[in-house]
């Protein structure tokens, strides 16, 4: 067995940046998953009887779920529950999209399981939601497992929307995105079955060790940003520093994300003064959004591409989220030489480098607090060029790149049962 690692995650997620880590640091055995592009499998093989336009379109989609760095030999295809899921989301069946995610879940376990006594590996790499069967079965047998846990606890997720919802009843779509008493004991047991705990954020280590996580099983590394997508070359913004500030926030339209406390203050914040533009898919009811449509500029869904773009106009990046493991888009505003605003759920955006702090980190989530922070930036713009440099200068350590060197290092501390010497 030599040592490797055996990675699975349903989906995708960072998992597939996990994977080439380890790859690279030749510690991984196989690469399990439902989500990626193999043309000789099915679904895939559907875009060989389409015609020519449409193949092409189906063809664009379906290498966005690959990743030619990691060795195909090593990718092991479960299951097809993911799509499933997808499909039902798309079509705007939450609460169905929830229920076969948990099937999906547990079906893909089964799948690691069988894999597991064909491909035995020493050390386990499994993600959040879907690997509490596959640790409790293969852990006795001294298999080390390793969760990597891409969102805070969802104890702490409840508490938080529960409170929200009776503040802002609107915003929510039913129950949907407030977690079970069975989702809850899913991550308890993904916990308790857990030698070591890998996450993204200090916040998120701190929603497990409330939870009842042992504070020295937790290793927090910071996710990154798309170097391809996000170029080596500073954005030009002429008018940064100048008014109206150009405020962008990308990320789906929930009330998790903070967008009720944020289109609140916006509604009450003049526009010579400072315009937001919203960036995401909307899960929120359409009359509601239709409410603030003279106070924001939403533009949907965006290509990758368009994203980054939006990211390169923009002066400054606000993300007001009630709750995150650690938002990628932090690290993409960093990349794109933003100034932040953003709450400490958010993740780890806001930090000091060398040239001081690169945004303002919320006290609290409220419209008025986000208010504060817009007029204060407002008044003073020229700070946006500082928080510019500041955020230009994280940016080394904001990468991908970054963030595989670190889960290389991390590896020796790794490579031990929990408890043991």
């Amino acid at each position: 067995m030599s040592g490797k690692t055996g990675i699975f995650h349903p989906g995708r997620q960072h998992s597939w940046q996990t994977a080439q880590a380890l790859q690279d640091a030749a510690a991984l055995a196989w690469f399990a998953t439902a989500l990626f592009y193999q043309a000789d499998r099915w679904p895939y093989r559907l875009e060989n009887a389409l015609p020519n336009p449409m193949r092409r379109k189906v063809r664009q989609y379906f290498e966005k779920i690959t990743n030619t760095q990691i060795d195909q030999s090593a990718v092991r295809v479960l299951g097809a529950w993911e799509w499933i899921e997808r499909l039902a989301a798309k079509s705007g069946w939450l609460r169905t999209a929830e229920i076969v995610n948990r099937v999906g879940n547990k079906k893909f376990q089964h799948g690691v399981l069988r894999l597991i006594k064909g491909e035995p590996v020493p050390r386990l790499w499994g993600y959040d939601t879907s690997c509490a069967d596959v640790f409790e079965a293969a852990r006795p047998a001294g298999v080390i497992c390793v969760l990597d846990r891409s969102i805070g606890h969802p104890a702490t997720l409840r508490r938080i929307i529960e409170k929200e919802q009776t503040t802002f009843p609107d915003f929510f779509v039913g129950k949907v995105g407030i977690p079970s008493n069975a989702s809850i004991a899913e991550a308890d047991r993904e916990i308790a079955h857990a030698d070591h705990i890998v996450v993204g954020s200090q916040f998120c280590a701190d929603t497990l060790i409330e939870a009842g996580a042992k504070r020295e099983l937790i290793y927090i590394v910071p996710y990154g940003y798309d170097t391809e997508l996000f170029s080596d070359t500073r954005p030009e913004r002429a008018d940064l520093g100048q008014l109206p500030v150009r405020f962008l926030f990308v990320g789906t339209v929930s009330p998790r994300k903070g967008v009720h406390h944020l289109f609140e203050a916006f509604k009450r914040i003049p526009k010579e003064r400072a315009i937001l533009t919203v960036v995401g898919p909307m899960a929120i009811p359409p009359e509601i959004m239709a409410r603030y449509a003279s106070h924001i500029d939403y533009r949907g869904p965006l290509s990758r591409v368009d994203v980054a773009r939006e990211f390169a106009k923009a002066h400054c990046f606000i993300f007001p989220s009630l709750f995150e493991g650690s938002g990628v888009v932090l690290c993409e505003a960093i990349a794109s030489g933003l100034g932040i605003v953003q709450s400490r759920n958010a993740g780890d955006g806001v930090r000091d480098s060398s040239l001081g702090a690169n945004g303002i980190e919320l006290g609290e989530i409220s419209a008025a607090a986000i208010q504060a922070a817009v007029e204060q930036i407002a008044d003073r713009p020229q700070i946006l060029l500082r928080w510019s440099d500041a955020s230009w200068a994280l940016r080394p350590e904001r990468s991908w790149q970054a963030y595989r060197r670190r889960i290389v290092e991390l590896l020796p501390s790794l490579s031990v049962k929990a408890g043991a010497g």
